[in-house]
């Protein structure tokens, strides 16, 4: 799996210098971009699927992944539907001139899909991430502290509000 941003993006929005904990940090890039796929239940960056679908008789489908950049072959029954008898939108599949047929696993769609470039919002959420798990490793389970006679109450949350905003916008709902 590639990541979803890069040291040297990490780096600059951390202030830090060339070589400084360029293990650590490439560690928690690849661990945030793991939690980033698994918590928006996708995959993000562009690849291509085979995908079997049940027909449904209506004019549309909709595939698992998105958004569709390119459709290679869509074939229904056994028989391939021409390119030019359908279009697509973002997940979905419209037949232009006619109804996919009722059926189980009777349409199988050819096709790529996922952004050739992380979206700029979303690496931004990973470089937080990433950011928040580097300053916070050395008060790993502590939720307060005193200093010079003050209580100090730390923030626990997994992901800052933040983040999630912009996670829940790319998480993928079944």
């Amino acid at each position: 799996m590639t990541d979803l941003t890069s040291l040297a993006n990490v780096k600059q929005w951390l202030g830090l210098a060339q070589n400084t904990d360029d293990a650590l940090l490439t560690q928690l890039i690849a661990a945030a971009s793991s939690l980033v796929r698994s918590y928006t239940k996708r995959d993000i960056l562009l690849q291509a699927y085979a995908e079997l679908l049940d027909g449904s008789g209506g004019s549309s489908l909709v595939v698992e992944n998105y958004p569709i950049t390119s459709i290679s072959s869509v074939v229904m029954d056994g028989g391939v539907i021409a390119s030019n008898r359908f279009n697509f939108s973002g997940a979905r599949i419209t037949f232009n001139d006619g109804n996919f047929s009722d059926g189980v696993n009777n349409v199988q769609v050819n096709y790529s899909a996922g952004f050739a470039v992380v979206p700029s919002d979303l690496e931004q959420a990973v470089i937080e991430i990433v950011g928040v798990k580097y300053r916070e490793r050395g008060r790993i389970g502590q939720a307060s502290f005193s200093l010079s006679g003050q209580n100090v109450s730390l923030l626990v949350d997994a992901l800052p509000a933040s983040v999630k905003l912009v996670l829940n916008m790319y998480k993928k709902v079944i």
